[in-house]
């Protein structure tokens, strides 16, 4: 079964009960200050959470932050009417169209993948999603809904069989709190939840976009663990990554593991996302749906990029630092040498002093003219000159970039004491071993591991290191990092088991923004502690300087459109 909470309304455009929650206390203090709401456009912006809360904080009656009871405290102060209330939760409700995640829903529907889901919802984002000619011909049944009106109808419809069936639960707070209805609709409440404690003994849950605060709800779930084998087929909650469930949350699936069951949580970033993967697998089954579900997943779109590092709406940290020079020449010479490949293998063992590709012009290299002419003496290396790179070519993959990735790479090996991956063209850049780092980045590193270790077992070492990449973006020349693991046999070797990516991936699965972030600016660090402040490499020495760079320390932001 399924449970879905406000979360899973996101995607479609509906705010949750915390998002409405700060909208009521931004009109009301708008009001007691004589402001303009538009003074404060973003409600999650922590300066404006902070001042407001403040405020409230100072009055008397109104609930702590995060306390169960903020939404209706704050929706009755700013909307003491019940048909106020009313109409504008329906005013929100209007012109939103299904995600593509409720499209996954019901498309799962149709295959039978999803039987029953419950919802504490007030939006009809499923049975629309049920409504399109393309999946509602698919379903065995027209979806069933049952909600306060029958709720002696949803035990009906389980004893048949009757999938798919969709219950809609009322919660603690809608336009009015729960143990404020009448009597009659409390009882009917109470028919559903009981519907919901018997299933609960019967089949599994898959609980999303619900934070659990609704007492009535939580008090159900906990009253199923009475069961004899409650949760048979397990209890799993989706959490967004770094969120920490409430406490209500937390035991119900302690107590639920002690009963014997399998409860866990599970991360996934949203509900969108979690119902695309769910229905990756069945798409080639259903092609009229794959295409709508398509149609209706958001365009990416372009984000403006700021370069200050003191914006005061940094919405996103790029890894992109900006190369602010780099080289505009190199060597070019003529010779009998044949195409690349014999160009590579000659220069190959002096990789650590040149780097050189094989165009119409000539051979175009970085490196000494000395050592070019030696190496090269049997292929009557001659007429040495220099030759341009030209921006243009940089915004794809040609020769002259290539030398630029040599160059640069091996510039930063060479000052760092990195080593140069034998994979991936030698752009993975690791440390041999933790003598590499300063006692805090080391700290850090051993904090983003799981199990701290650095050799996992005989012949397979991890190693902390980076990926560089260079892109062309802007009319601006960019470095990428991206912090990995690197898997070694020795240190050095490459590990060349068939588990490599499983191994290389384990100890990344945690590491989510936060962890990211923490681990781009330690490797930032450790390069200005090399390469100075800005970055500062060349190619083949700082005593031969071939190809020289310069790179700012400063990743790009995102910044409003």
């Amino acid at each position: 079964m399924w449970f879905l909470g406000a979360g899973a309304s996101v995607g479609a455009g509906l705010p949750t009960a915390g998002t409405l929650t700060w909208e009521f206390k931004r009109e009301l203090y708008c009001n007691a200050q004589r402001l303009p709401p538009s003074r404060f456009p973003d409600l999650h912006e922590p300066g404006f959470q902070r001042l407001v809360q403040a405020y409230f904080d100072s009055k008397a009656g109104f609930p702590k932050l995060g306390d169960d009871e903020e939404y209706s405290a704050y929706i009755e102060e700013y909307l003491p009417d019940e048909r106020d209330r009313r109409r504008f939760l329906d005013s929100r409700l209007q012109g939103c169209k299904p995600s593509y995640g409720h499209l996954c829903f019901a498309a799962l529907m149709s295959l039978g993948r999803i039987r029953l889901a419950w919802t504490t919802n007030f939006d009809h984002l499923i049975e629309k999603a049920c409504a399109y000619p393309v999946i509602e011909e698919k379903l065995a049944r027209s979806l069933a809904i049952v909600g306060l009106e029958q709720p002696d109808k949803a035990g009906d419809l389980i004893r048949d069989e009757a999938w798919p069936l969709l219950v809609k639960m009322h919660g603690d707070f809608l336009y009015r709190k729960l143990k404020n209805t009448t009597p009659e609709l409390q009882s009917q409440d109470s028919t559903l939840r009981h519907h919901l404690t018997e299933e609960c003994g019967r089949c599994g849950l898959a609980v999303v976009g619900y934070s659990g605060r609704d007492v009535s709800v939580m008090s159900t779930l906990t009253n199923a663990l009475q069961a004899k084998a409650p949760f048979p087929h397990g209890l799993f909650w989706f959490v967004r990554p770094g969120e920490q469930p409430i406490a209500a949350v937390q035991s119900l699936i302690v107590q639920a593991q002690r009963a014997g069951a399998q409860a866990v949580f599970v991360k996934v970033n949203t509900f969108d996302e979690l119902m695309a993967d769910l229905f990756l697998p069945h798409q080639d089954s259903l092609a009229e749906v794959c295409d709508l579900v398509r149609v209706a997943r958001p365009a990416r779109r372009a984000m403006p990029i700021s370069y200050s590092a003191s914006a005061p709406w940094p919405v996103l940290r790029t890894n992109a630092l900006h190369i602010t020079t780099y080289p505009a020449t190199c060597t070019v010479f003529q010779s009998t040498v044949g195409k690349t490949s014999e160009v590579k293998a000659l220069t190959r063992p002096h990789s650590a002093e040149m780097v050189a590709f094989r165009r119409r012009v000539g051979v175009v290299a970085f490196g000494t003219r000395d050592r070019l002419s030696e190496v090269f003496d049997q292929f009557d290396a001659k007429e040495f000159d220099r030759h341009s790179i030209e921006e243009r070519r940089l915004r794809y993959d040609c020769p002259e970039l290539g030398l630029l990735y040599h160059a640069l790479v091996q510039g930063i090996a060479n000052k760092t004491g990195l080593l140069r991956s034998q994979n991936a063209k030698g752009r993975f850049l690791f440390a041999a071993d933790t003598q590499a780092f300063t006692p805090e980045e080391l700290r850090v590193f051993r904090g983003l591991r799981s199990k701290g270790v650095w050799t996992l077992r005989p012949g397979v070492v991890l190693h902390e290191g980076f990926e560089l990449s260079l892109d062309f973006r802007d009319n601006r020349f960019w470095m990428l990092l991206d912090p990995t693991i690197v898997v070694t046999a020795d240190g050095r070797v490459p590990y060349k088991g068939t588990d490599r990516s499983e191994i290389a991936r384990e100890p990344l699965v945690t590491r989510y923004n936060k962890q990211r972030n923490a681990t781009l600016q330690l490797w930032i660090g450790f390069l200005q502690r090399h390469c100075g402040t800005p970055l500062k490499a060349a190619f083949p020495s700082d005593a031969q300087r071939e190809a020289e760079f310069t790179i700012s320390t400063v990743t790009a932001y995102a910044r409003k459109a």
